[in-house]
């Protein structure tokens, strides 16, 4: 019985192409096995499976050659450990046999061996099977380490990302404050100051509301987001969005108006409120004075739909189908001073599909946009 070893001996300034564990008992076919692979790869021996499962808790190989027919634990039993243990269970193994049987190669097959081969060894086949595993568990681990710096990056940017609208968010709202207090000091003795005053409002809630956006995207991206579905009223809703986003229409001269049914929806409360808010900041974002923003909620056969409707420019139709992609920035731009992330559709399309509803858009023949999501009905 031969004892586990490495086989280290090789040729000077030779480079070594991976690493090969060879478990047999049979001296002989370890010598050929030696003679064909010690030039080109850096080897280990073992001469049953329990020395074999040993020598792999230490030591990393890029395939193993597995004789069948060991004393103390034959290569089936071997196998199976290999495939049960997390460390080694992708690691490619060749069941190698004295027996040519079909029972063999199904039982090696479907114990998780990635080949066979049948003694006495044709060299050119051994030689050729090895290299195909050895490349393959070799591409594998390249995969696997570009996952794990990807991971790693993704994690930093997303680390340094949370660090940065966060530290954000106070300066901002110290900011605010300020704006407002400086608005109270001012009072009506300076028109040009309160023109100063309003662009510094605009600014900094749109600074607000990009840091929220961001905050926003990356929960929903990653899936960390909790769905507490509950019966709602859909017109709360939509008379809670004309209180909160009537001041800023009023702002750039556009009438905001609505109307709906208190019909129920199975929705996330916050959810809910969130793509509402989306759809009519979005329209009053991009609506010019003198135009009009319509919010509206109505019952369909087995759901509630939710739309705003503007007046203004619409979306042309090549730039159509990117609506409701992450950062689809289009031609359209805002008419004030606010900003754009290319967040806001993509949220709503992202929550709508949590809850088991969908969005879309329509453009009327006479111009605006009409976008509105569905949710279930109750």
């Amino acid at each position: 019985m031969l004892p586990a070893t490495s086989i280290l001996d090789r040729t000077e300034n030779h480079q070594r192409t991976g690493r090969l564990l060879i478990v047999d008992d049979d001296y002989t076919t370890l010598a050929l096995m030696k003679r064909l692979f010690m030039s080109d790869y850096e080897l280990f021996t073992a001469s049953n499976g329990e020395d074999a499962l040993a020598l792999l808790e230490h030591t990393a190989v890029d395939t193993v050659l597995l004789d069948v027919n060991m004393p103390r634990m034959d290569g089936f039993t071997c196998l199976e450990i290999i495939r049960r243990q997390e460390a080694t269970r992708r690691l490619p193994v060749i069941i190698v046999s004295a027996h040519s049987d079909t029972r063999d190669v199904v039982q090696g097959l479907q114990l998780g061996a990635n080949d066979f081969i049948s003694k006495p060894i044709n060299t050119q086949i051994t030689l050729a099977r090895v290299r195909t595993q050895v490349q393959l568990k070799r591409a594998n681990d390249e995969k696997d380490e570009m996952i794990t710096r990807l991971n790693q990056t993704q994690e930093f940017q997303n680390h340094f990302y949370r660090i940065v609208t966060h530290d954000l968010k106070a300066p901002l709202t110290n900011l605010r404050l300020g704006h407002y207090m400086l608005r109270d000091l001012v009072g009506n003795q300076n028109d040009n100051a309160h023109g100063v005053l309003d662009n510094m409002d605009v600014a900094v809630n749109s600074m607000l509301e990009m840091i929220h956006s961001f905050l926003d995207a990356t929960e929903y991206h990653q899936g960390e987001f909790r769905i507490q579905p509950e019966p709602l009223n859909a017109g709360d809703h939509v008379r809670r969005a004309l209180d909160q986003h009537g001041p800023s229409a009023d702002r750039k001269g556009i009438q905001l108006t609505a109307e709906s049914c208190d019909c129920v929806v199975l929705a996330d409360n916050m959810m809910l409120g969130q793509m509402l808010d989306n759809l009519v900041s979005n329209a009053i974002k991009f609506s010019t004075a003198g135009t009009t923003v319509h919010i509206s909620a109505g019952e369909r056969s087995d759901c509630v739909r939710v739309s705003v409707a503007d007046q203004g420019p619409g979306v042309p139709p090549d730039e159509r189908e990117r609506l409701f992609e992450m950062f689809g920035r289009l031609t359209p731009r805002p008419t004030g001073q606010e900003t754009s992330t290319g967040l806001g559709l993509w949220i709503v399309k992202t929550l709508a599909a949590a809850q088991g509803g969908r969005v879309g858009a329509d453009f009327p023949a006479d111009g605006g946009s009409i976008f509105w999501f569905e949710l279930p009905k109750v």
